[in-house]
């Protein structure tokens, strides 16, 4: 039997060009095809002068040949030709100015994008860089609600559909820059992810440059955290690759676009991740936020010198100054901003006085020995941006207000006025744009806590509904978890109450024992900033311990799902045991129920009117 064995050519890759970033120490070859195993790359040197050269095989230059000057890298020129048609090789050779070896020059590849990296110089290590910002953060959770696992890292743009856009409103188009002298494109690459490092709670992100972070947003079905690095590269080594956290969490790579590296992390609890800047601003820690407490973040701790404020021209400016890089995390959250320092060992309150004066309600909360938590209220509707120095020892806050629209007012119609004047109960407001969610526990077919056909459930929706008409009565926005008989899983109840984005989230359950000698309340409390509104809200219930002839059991730390996995500030009140008989008959007359619901709202009132 005769075999026959033949070869057939596989279709060469087209290359248009060359496209360098800003800094000149990437550059993305404009191809055009599929870039499979017949492509590959040689590397070597040439003497007369000193040169590199890296010959593409299996690829056509569809240009003429071409010199570029990348004047911001180590190199003096760089070629581009067809350097041989049969075979088929597009050779780029560098000219440097310094003696460099051929290792400097690394080259990646995907099926669909090569590029190469020069150095490790990516950015100007001299001036100030943004590190979060919201101005490129509009409209992306829209844009991909619905879409896959694959949809959502998928590349929007090619570099050659970037190069040809007609669009000027184009996000990415946006990014290029046209330099008058080689009128060539040039990307603004700032940041290279060129590896990732398991570790016991997360994930640590390292890259060449300065990373700066989009606010990041939030996916459902499946439940997905989408995290962008503005001006950043992927390496094609990470792209499109699954990698495990943990059981619970996986994490993933994209090249969004040309300017956008994404990554999404996938599963359970992957809203509850936020992600720590290393003091160089080169690495990022992933991990869910009930593990940085106990993390430790830097080799050194800073401390606090001093901060100040300036605003011009409709920008407010704050500066903070430590004696060593920090590092930091920022999020928002209820319309505020949150920074946490994270390395942070001595400081003192008085040091950050000009922000409190700048910044109207600025507070400061010590979230750990090592650690200081700074909120900037109510900028949701304002552009910010938090920048630092090179060596991240001074962080800079600069937050533009929001144009506000002129109100169209209309001249009122005449009324006739009542002769008899009417009296108009004024409540006691603090202000409308607070909220509070209300979770009235148990209901439908989990009745709760149970005695002598007395049913948790209908107790605590009598309260609630009692703590809901209290707030009401003093301007606040209530959102009730349930308003009737039915059933509701705990993880919904979390769901509805991080939707509403409240202020404040509140749980109202009867506690039991079967010890039934057993009587008092308690107020529950898991993450630190719930502590404070826990005691203002148990100290009302400690006035009318005496008159309801019961005890204090106090405040408990306490791991309940609902309050440790809402984003808001968040308590749960146990009002009394229904398994002692004595106080099961007081909890269930309308009259104790009154008092323990006034007593909730007031602790919830006083707590706002104090965070005003």
């Amino acid at each position: 039997m005769l075999t026959v064995l033949s070869s057939f050519a596989l279709e060469p890759v087209k290359v248009n060009g060359l496209i360098f970033d800003n800094s000149d120490n990437l550059i993305f070859l404009d191809t055009k095809g599929t870039i499979d195993n017949s492509v590959t790359f040689s590397k070597g040197t040439l003497k007369e002068p000193d040169r590199i050269y890296l010959d593409i095989n299996n690829a056509i230059l569809t240009t003429p040949k071409k010199t570029y000057t990348a004047k911001y890298s180590g190199f003096n020129n760089i070629k581009i030709s067809q350097f041989t048609v049969e075979p088929k090789t597009v050779r780029i050779v560098f000219e440097y100015n310094k003696k460099l070896d051929v290792n400097s020059l690394k080259v990646l590849k995907t099926k669909d994008s090569i590029f190469i990296k020069t150095n490790k110089t990516l950015v100007d290590n001299s001036s100030i860089k943004t590190v979060y910002s919201n101005s490129k953060a509009s409209d992306r959770k829209i844009f991909f609600e619905g879409a896959t696992f694959n949809e959502v890292l998928a590349s929007t743009l090619t570099p050659n559909e970037i190069l040809i856009s007609a669009n000027p409103q184009n996000e990415i188009l946006a990014d290029l820059q046209i330099t008058k002298k080689e009128q060539e494109p040039k990307t603004n690459s700032k940041f290279y992810i060129d590896s990732i490092t398991k570790t016991n709670n997360g994930i640590l992100i390292n890259g060449l440059g300065k990373l700066s972070i989009i606010p990041p947003f939030e996916l459902t079905e499946p439940d997905r955290l989408i995290i962008d690095i503005d001006d950043a590269v992927v390496s094609p080594e990470l792209r499109n690759k699954t990698y495990p956290i943990n059981q619970a969490e996986t994490i993933k790579f994209g090249q969004n676009s040309q300017s956008i590296a994404r990554i999404v992390i996938q599963g359970t609890y992957a809203k509850n991740y936020r992600g720590i800047i290393s003091p160089d601003s080169k690495s990022l820690y992933l991990t869910d936020r009930k593990n940085i407490i106990e993390t430790k973040m830097a080799d050194t701790n800073a401390n606090l010198v001093n901060s100040s404020f300036s605003e011009a021209n409709g920008i407010k400016t704050a500066a903070i100054n430590f004696t060593d890089s920090v590092a930091f995390n920022v999020f928002e959250e209820n319309s505020n901003l949150y920074i946490d320092i994270n390395n942070i060992n001595l400081y003192q309150d008085s040091l950050l006085e000009p922000l409190k004066k700048g910044f109207l309600n600025f507070q400061t909360v010590r979230i750990a020995s090592d650690k200081l938590r700074l909120i900037f209220p109510n900028i949701s509707k304002s552009s910010f941006s938090v920048k630092t120095d090179p060596d991240n020892t001074t962080l800079r806050i600069y937050v533009k207000n929001a144009v506000q629209k002129p109100v169209q007012t209309t001249t009122p119609k005449a009324v006739l006025v009542p002769t008899k004047t009417v009296q108009v109960k004024k409540p006691t407001q603090i202000s409308n744009y607070f909220t509070v969610v209300i979770d009235a526990g148990h209901g439908g077919s989990d009745v709760g806590a149970t005695r002598n056909n007395i049913y948790e459930k209908d107790i605590t929706l009598k309260i609630s509904k009692m703590v809901e008409e209290n707030l009401k009565d003093k301007n606040v926005k209530v959102y009730m978890v349930r308003d009737r008989d039915k059933t509701v899983s705990l993880a919904e109840r979390c769901d509805f109450s991080n939707e509403k984005k409240p202020n404040l989230f509140v749980s109202i359950h009867v506690n039991s024992s079967t010890n039934e000698e057993i009587i008092g309340v308690e107020t529950h409390w898991y993450k630190e900033d719930s502590r404070q509104y826990a005691e203002f809200v148990h100290r009302e219930m400690q006035k009318k311990i005496k008159k309801w002839n019961t005890v204090d059991r106090g405040l408990f730390n306490s791991k309940f799902y609902v309050i440790n996995h809402t984003d808001a500030p968040a308590i749960l009140c146990e009002i009394g045991f229904i398994s002692n008989k004595d106080e099961r008959d007081e909890i269930i007359k309308t009259k104790r129920q009154e008092e323990i619901a006034e007593a909730i709202a007031n602790g919830i009132y006083n707590y706002l009117k104090a965070k005003k």
